[in-house]
């Protein structure tokens, strides 16, 4: 369940939610929002890096109305989805099944913690784009980041995009929850949200196995809810496998053996 947009400059942080403020229907559960987020385009960067592995296993957590899953799974990636929200799970069905003949079983609807169903070296990347910041706490959020590492098989890939707690120009910081590490209050629609600066999300990460392939960046933008705010980006790979690690390693060949094909990007492809 992202709350990702592409980066633009934006003084606002009033809310911005789709449907009246007395809708009592759960947010994510609102057709508006799932129409808003259904209607995003893919992730430049995912597409940039991971759109021309045909046949790799690639599992999108929080994959809210699928943008990345559809654009994925028809250029020809093996996809898997999960999100807390039905609302959610079930446009992302409806758009998958032009791609494949399952998307009951592809896309499953649950919590972080249901990534347990998922076989250990299961996929050879994972998507979490704007969503780990909803965990209520670090030790909720390693329990997660335990989980992406023990999916991924060695020299898999993580693409990580997260909200970071250095603030946007010209807005004051997050206010520190006391006694709840990295956790902060009043962020965007969240009264409390878990937010990392890169150099700390990179520790956390380091810590069961995913290393940095790049620098990982940090930058200003605003939420799909009209909130400014910095994000990092972050792309990690599972330690473990001649290979892995550094600026120059590939899921196709870190563990030595062969991996799905990589097309030639095509022409503007980050």
């Amino acid at each position: 369940m992202p709350d990702d947009d592409p980066p633009a400059p934006a003084p606002a942080t009033t809310e911005v939610l789709p449907g009246p403020d007395a809708d009592p229907t759960p947010f994510w559960e609102r057709e508006a929002t799932v129409r808003r987020f259904a209607d995003m385009p893919a992730d430049d960067r995912t597409m940039g890096e991971l759109g021309g592995l045909r046949g790799a296993r690639v599992l999108d957590v929080g994959c809210a109305g699928g943008r990345n899953a559809v654009a994925l799974a028809a250029a020809g990636l093996d996809v898997y989805a999960l999100d807390a929200s039905e609302a959610m799970v079930d446009e992302t069905r409806r758009r998958l099944a032009a791609f494949v003949d399952d998307p009951t079983e592809r896309v499953h609807h649950g919590p972080f913690e249901d990534l347990a169903r998922y076989p250990d070296a299961h996929v050879d990347a994972v998507l979490a784009i704007g969503v780990l910041h909803i965990q209520p706490s670090i030790e909720a959020w390693r329990a997660t980041a335990r989980q992406i590492a023990r999916i991924l098989r060695p020299g898999g890939r993580l693409l990580l995009s997260h909200f970071t707690p250095n603030p946007a120009p010209g807005h004051a910081p997050p206010t520190p929850v006391p006694g709840m590490p990295h956790v902060y209050d009043d962020v965007m629609r969240h009264r409390r949200t878990l937010l990392l600066t890169p150099d700390e999300a990179d520790a956390e990460l380091a810590a069961v196995g995913l290393v940095p392939r790049v620098a990982t960046v940090e930058h200003p933008m605003t939420s799909v809810t009209g909130h400014a705010i910095t994000r990092l980006d972050g792309d990690y790979v599972r330690a473990g496998a001649p290979g892995a690690g550094g600026p120059h390693a590939d899921p196709t060949d870190a563990d030595g053996t062969d991996g799905p094909s990589r097309d030639a990007p095509e022409e503007g492809s980050a």
